[in-house]
């Protein structure tokens, strides 16, 4: 199971996301480089939430 510790980091992890998600959605011009800045950083998110999960599995 999840440790409990860990259950912030996932909520504070899957609002972000989501988030960025949406922020992204929202402004679709691509002339603005954050736009890829914030498309890397939901990447990144995900990534970790994933370790963070797999971690907590064979904890």
């Amino acid at each position: 199971m999840i440790a409990k510790e860990y259950i912030p980091i996932y909520i504070v992890l899957i609002v972000l996301t989501l988030f960025y998600i949406k922020d992204k959605r929202k402004k679709k011009n691509d002339d603005n480089p954050m736009n890829i800045a914030r498309v890397f950083d939901s990447v990144i998110l995900i990534i970790i939430l994933l370790v963070l999960i797999i971690l907590s599995i064979f904890k």
